[in-house]
Parts: structure tokens; C-alpha cells; sequence
């Protein structure tokens, strides 16, 4: 008997956690304005990847997932490049005052969650330096999980990054023909 309470628990938890996670993911909105930085450490600036940022002069940055980007109040529009097989694709993004700017997207299948446990997996097993700038890293082990963001059939890519003088991400876009050995 105690071991079909036991299990009942686990699984009412197991539904509370999930629920927990999925009500967390359906809360990220770029029309949040408090939606800024990802919680643990590093800290990952998901604002300046998911929904894009324009500086105080006006100029255009980040944006690197189409994932929440209709939640976007400064996006005007995506003029995306093919695809490649991995997944990954360039695109010129408009911002709603007028400027532009080139980014790098990761794959459209792949969900905020994905993409930021793919940063933070980059930046755990690091591959090195980036020249002229930051560091590269792949963006899942060499057996994916599911909760990395690969491409359509699971392939790794690498992610260049970014770090402030706190030593937090402030930008992660993955690499377009680089792939992981």
C-alpha cells in the first residue's frame, strides 16, 4: 500500500513540475518587459536572442530565434535566407524604426528551452576562443539530447558567445557552416 501512495506522489509531482515548466515557457513573452535575463549561472541574456534589442541610438541588435518573435513589439519582419540542412539559416531582420541588421537564427524546431540549455551546454564545453571576439562551443554533446536545440535530423552546430565583464551572456548565435568534431 505505501508503495502505491509513494508512486502517486511521484507522479502528481512529476505533473506539478511539468506544469511548473510549461506554464514557465508559455510566460516568456518579448511584450514582458521584465523578460530580460535567464536565472543560474552564467546568466543568459535571452532578450537580446529571442526577441532583439535596439540600443539607445537607435541601432538594431541581436535576435537570433524566430520562437517568440510574434510577441515582439519591435520586429517588423524577417527576410529569411534558405535553409541549410542543419537547420540553421541567415536572415536580414527589420526593426519597427526603420533600421536592419544580418543574424544568424537558430533552427526554427527548436524551442526557448532548447536553445538556452544548447548556450549553456556551448558554454560548459567550450572549444575555444572566437576571433576577433568571444568563444565557440557545440550546442549539444556528440548523442543529442531532446533538450538541446540540433537540427531536423539532430545535427550539432556550433554557437559563438559573448560574455560581459560579469561574465554573463550577453549575446549566443549559432555558426553558419561550422560544424562540430
Amino acid at each position: 500500500m505505501a508503495r502505491g501512495r509513494i508512486g502517486g506522489i511521484i507522479v502528481a509531482l512529476g505533473l506539478c513540475l511539468t506544469g511548473s515548466l510549461a506554464q514557465a515557457q508559455a510566460a516568456m513573452s518579448c511584450a514582458d518587459g521584465a523578460f530580460q535575463w535567464s536565472d543560474g549561472k552564467p546568466r543568459i541574456n535571452l532578450r537580446h536572442i529571442l526577441c532583439g534589442e535596439i540600443k539607445k541610438n537607435g541601432d538594431p541588435m541581436g535576435l537570433h530565434s524566430k520562437a517568440l518573435v510574434s510577441t515582439s513589439k519591435i520586429i517588423a519582419g524577417i527576410d529569411a535566407q534558405p535553409t541549410q540542412p542543419d537547420g540553421l539559416y541567415g536572415a536580414t531582420v527589420r526593426f519597427e524604426n526603420g533600421t536592419s541588421k544580418f543574424s544568424t537564427l537558430y533552427p526554427d524546431n527548436c524551442t526557448p528551452a532548447q536553445i538556452t540549455a544548447s548556450i549553456r551546454y556551448a558554454f560548459a564545453n567550450q572549444s575555444g576562443p572566437a576571433k576577433p571576439w568571444g568563444f565557440l562551443g557545440c550546442s549539444a554533446p556528440t548523442v543529442p539530447t531532446a533538450e538541446q536545440c540540433t537540427g531536423p535530423k539532430g545535427q550539432r552546430f556550433v554557437i559563438r558567445f559573448g560574455l560581459n565583464k560579469e561574465g554573463d551572456i550577453n549575446t549566443a548565435f549559432p555558426l553558419i557552416g561550422e560544424s562540430c568534431q
